[in-house]
């Protein structure tokens, strides 16, 4: 099946070479800017937070001015455009003497990269044939789940190896790389008609018309909010896996570093799962997802008293989590490419793309404010009943949400590649 679908789709595979070395270069980006801010800088723990804080603020600002950018232009060009931005921020990183030099290269480093995503996506719909949309999604997930996994021990041992600052210009070199990929791609085949005088209208009410689309798809608007509470959840218990593991006894140091890994791993094999099976009911793998994560989540606090096999458990209940958040993401991501039409595809996603930057922000912070008012071990406790309750609702509204996805008209078909 994946023979046929890059032997007669040339243009779907350069997108996907695009794609990995962009997502690659990402990752290295982001360990060799920890690693600058850490061993160079002398960032304080609230400095990293800031940091973080300025690479994602954009995103949430920027998400639907993205989508329109995506949905007004050549998303071939705007691709090309983030790549040649990123590079050029990578390698000013390398004259960065002092902290507020970083944020202000990260948060532009982020409004580069807000850019690709809605772009990608848009692409990817009208590349992809309606056959293979499922299988290209799972594909394109397989590689940002892989980067997550792959990316930071790449970055490790080339920082190890050689210098911080020759990581810098060879992930420079990345985006650069992606940029000329992406010269090979087909011009937008849908642009002509979407930018006919009689059908544009105002920037901002474009922007809005990707939220005001998902809020007319009942199925569509609750894998967001679905995705968003996993997420949510998922980067409480990634922020706070350190914490939990002081009650560890006899937890190696870098069991944290194993947590987070097995969690990519996880969504990695859902990915590749995703892209084999044929998805008759998104309600309930949302469902699934939900309920999965708030069993992992809840339960993990009860395993410090378990000794090496508690240690054990711990490391397999971050695994679930990774994959029960591939249950929602992944089909979500499916769900989007299938009914929403290709001319509105980058606004819908640079809406998704700002709500789910936010989930993940609320669940970096909130998860220390929790954390500090009731006690880590109970956080988690109440961030899996919460996710339970979400996965039992949800399965609940199965058959009437699942009856209006059918009022989405017959314009959702993508243009061809």
């Amino acid at each position: 099946m994946e023979k046929s679908l890059f032997r007669h789709h040339k243009g779907l595979m350069t997108l996907l070479a695009s794609q990995t070395i962009s997502s690659l270069g990402d990752w290295l980006h982001i360990l060799a800017v920890l690693t600058l801010a850490a061993f160079q800088l002398h960032a304080s723990p609230l400095d990293m937070s800031f940091l973080m804080m300025s690479f994602a603020l954009p995103v949430i600002v920027l998400g639907p001015v993205s989508g329109l950018l995506a949905d007004r232009f050549d998303r071939k060009m705007v691709m090309f455009l983030s790549e040649i931005g990123r590079s050029l921020t990578v390698i000013s990183c390398v004259y960065v003497s002092e902290l507020w030099q970083l944020y202000l290269l990260l948060s532009l480093q982020s409004c580069f990269s807000s850019l690709f995503s809605p772009a990608k996506n848009g692409k990817l719909k009208e590349l992809a044939p309606e056959a293979h949309i499922q299988q290209a999604v799972s594909i394109s997930s397989i590689i940002d789940n892989s980067s997550k996994v792959f990316g930071p021990a790449l970055g490790g041992m080339l920082i190890a190896a050689v210098s911080l600052h020759s990581v810098f210009y060879i992930n420079a070199g990345a985006f650069l790389l992606s940029a000329v990929i992406l010269f090979f791609l087909p011009r937008d085949a849908f642009l002509q008609k979407a930018l006919a005088p009689q059908e544009k209208t105002p920037a901002l009410a474009s922007m809005k018309e990707g939220f005001q689309l998902l809020k007319r798809m009942p199925l569509l608007l609750t894998g967001l909010l679905t995705a968003c509470v996993v997420l949510f959840v998922l980067q409480i218990g990634d922020s706070q896996a350190i914490i939990l593991i002081r009650s560890f006894s006899g937890a190696p140091p870098e069991l944290a570093g194993w947590c987070m890994a097995v969690s990519g791993a996880g969504m990695l094999l859902t990915a590749v799962i995703a892209g084999k099976r044929s998805i008759t009911s998104y309600l309930l793998y949302f469902s699934a997802g939900a309920f999965l994560l708030g069993i992992a989540t809840g339960s993990a606090p009860f395993l410090s008293g378990m000794g090496i096999a508690g240690i054990i458990l711990f490391i397999f209940a971050f695994f679930i989590m990774g994959a029960a958040f591939g249950l929602v993401h992944i089909p979500f991501q499916i769900l989007v490419q299938t009914t929403v039409p290709v001319e509105y595809s980058g606004r819908v996603f640079g809406a998704i793309q700002s709500a789910t930057t936010l989930a993940s922000i609320l669940g970096m912070a909130g998860g220390g404010v929790l954390a500090e008012w009731i006690g880590v071990s109970l956080a988690f406790l109440v961030c899996g009943c919460l996710l339970i309750m979400v996965g039992l609702i949800t399965l609940v509204g199965k058959k009437v949400a699942e009856s209006r996805r059918y009022l989405v008209t017959e314009s959702n078909k993508g243009t061809q590649g």
